[in-house]
């Protein structure tokens, strides 16, 4: 999915995800060409390794 795209799953803006990226931070990445591209395992994996609750603190 598009920068974009995964920006709306993760709730923040796309230049928040984008500076994510840049620093080596966030859901993991591939390009398609020029473009960078986020698969929904990827986004679903960043949300389960940032999540809290019982036992995960």
């Amino acid at each position: 999915m598009t920068t974009e795209e995964a920006a709306v799953l993760l709730g923040i803006s796309k230049r928040a995800l984008e500076q994510m990226r840049n620093r080596g931070r966030g859901p993991a990445y591939t390009y398609v060409g020029r473009f960078p591209r986020y698969s929904r395992a990827s986004i679903n994996a960043y949300l389960e390794a940032r999540a809290k609750g019982p036992g995960r603190g």
